[in-house]
């Protein structure tokens, strides 16, 4: 059951994840407004937003226009709820007992894992990479790592070598 939460959960942060991914360049708010097909702009009720199974049962079409929905929107959550799934399965082996620990690599994983998604999918449709999703990102990883006890040195040489990987290709 708890298998089946989490990955429920992943799904969900993947629908979200498609959300941001739309609404972010055309700079449209993203927490209290509601979601409407792109191509009729109806609004869309709560058994169009159900992820992965609205396209199913939906058959990859608006309810309303009938128009096509991008395979892009059951992808993203499907593969945000596996990686959710896994990581929570990799940190079950590593801990013996859900701790404090155990709570924050999981958040910071989950965290990790759905800013990866974004800036993959975000880069591979715009080919831009957004500095306001990055930076805080960053911030809130490098936090979660220090909680956990992971020294601010090897931190710092991780950050170093991601900046000089992403710079190493930005230059090239």
């Amino acid at each position: 059951m708890i298998f089946f939460l989490i990955f429920i959960l992943g799904a969900s942060v993947g629908s979200f994840i498609n959300v941001l991914i739309y609404r972010l360049p055309k700079r449209e708010k993203f927490i209290f407004s509601r979601s409407i097909c792109p191509n009729c702009f109806r609004q869309l009720s709560f058994l169009d937003l159900i992820p992965i199974f609205s396209f199913l049962f939906l058959k990859g079409k608006c309810r309303y226009c009938g128009r096509k929905i991008s395979f892009q929107y059951p992808l993203v959550e499907l593969a945000t709820g596996f990686l959710f799934l896994l990581s929570f399965l990799n940190l079950s082996n590593s801990f013996e007992v859900y701790n404090l620990e155990f709570i924050i690599s999981l958040l910071r994983d989950w965290l990790f894992i759905s800013g990866m998604i974004f800036i993959f999918v975000y880069d591979l449709k715009y080919m831009l990479i957004e500095e306001t999703v990055v930076i805080p990102l960053t911030i809130f990883i490098f936090i979660f790592n220090l909680l956990i006890g992971i020294h601010f040195s090897s931190i710092i040489l991780g950050g170093f070598l991601s900046w000089l990987f992403f710079y190493l290709q930005y230059f090239l």
